[in-house]
């Protein structure tokens, strides 16, 4: 039940973005927030940045409740760390947390010198991979980073309880050559609910980071000859061809079953 209540608080708290073909975006927050029994929020504070927000500051209605927030966010990787600390015991039910939320967002356009795909659709894998550990002082605490992946205004959330040495592999559709925005955030924290002192940590600072692309053109084939220009200007490295056959496993039949849909 306690699982489910503070995925609640955290969805609650990444008031989701809109995504929109625009300029390359990077934007981190960090803070704390606190909630009573019924959920409803008591208290918050929020700091805000670009690459990186670094936070630490107390819960205004006991200051035995302390956060350390941070966020950092580059085109291609996003990381958050958060550690939220309650001294002593508390007369007072409610849950106190750190918050910590860091996104990227650019326009990407996938090319190949094969001039014959211009125009035509194709279909993306993503591979992003996720490293992080949670260290809670007692049971009874929680604490994870929620993960979205969003491509042209159309979002997925991929996780809210992520373990560490996993990985999301988002797929869509595209058209070579034709530019569509790409925006990846995370958020989340450690939250310490009821009356009791601990602390718990949440630390994803080595977090979301985009490791490799697979590519089919519109047969469902394989396509290894592509590049990705980035609006930011950043360099999206396209991994050695082992690692694509890795990464593609199931890209020819995953594309085909696409068109079928369509």
């Amino acid at each position: 039940m306690m699982r489910i209540r503070l995925s609640a608080l955290v969805v609650a708290l990444c008031c989701l973005p809109s995504i929109a073909l625009a300029s390359p975006i990077l934007e981190t927050r960090a803070g704390w927030n606190a909630f009573d029994e019924d959920h409803k929020k008591i208290g918050e504070y929020t700091a805000y940045g670009t690459s990186h927000t670094a936070f630490t500051g107390a819960y205004d209605g006991d200051p035995s409740s302390v956060a350390v927030s941070e966020a950092f966010a580059s085109y291609g990787e996003i990381a958050i760390y958060g550690k939220a600390t309650r001294s002593a015991d508390s007369t007072e039910w409610y849950t106190f947390g750190s918050y910590a939320y860091a996104s990227w967002q650019d326009d990407w356009s996938i090319l190949s010198s094969d001039v014959s795909l211009d125009g035509t659709s194709g279909t993306a894998i993503l591979r992003f991979d996720l490293e992080g550990v949670l260290i809670p002082s007692r049971p009874g605490l929680g604490g994870y980073p929620a993960i979205w992946v969003g491509v042209n205004g159309t979002s997925k959330l991929y996780s809210n309880n992520v373990p560490p040495g996993t990985y999301a592999t988002p797929a869509f559709d595209f058209v070579w050559g034709k530019p569509f925005t790409l925006k990846t955030w995370i958020a989340g924290g450690g939250y310490i609910p009821g009356t009791e002192a601990g602390e718990i940590i949440v630390d994803f600072s080595h977090s979301f980071t985009l490791a490799g692309v697979a590519i089919a053109d519109s047969s469902g084939q394989a396509v290894t000859d592509f590049h990705i220009d980035g609006a930011s200007g950043t360099s999206y490295l396209v991994p050695e061809p082992a690692t694509l056959l890795l990464l593609g496993s199931g890209l020819v039949g995953l594309a085909r079953s696409r068109r079928r849909r369509g």
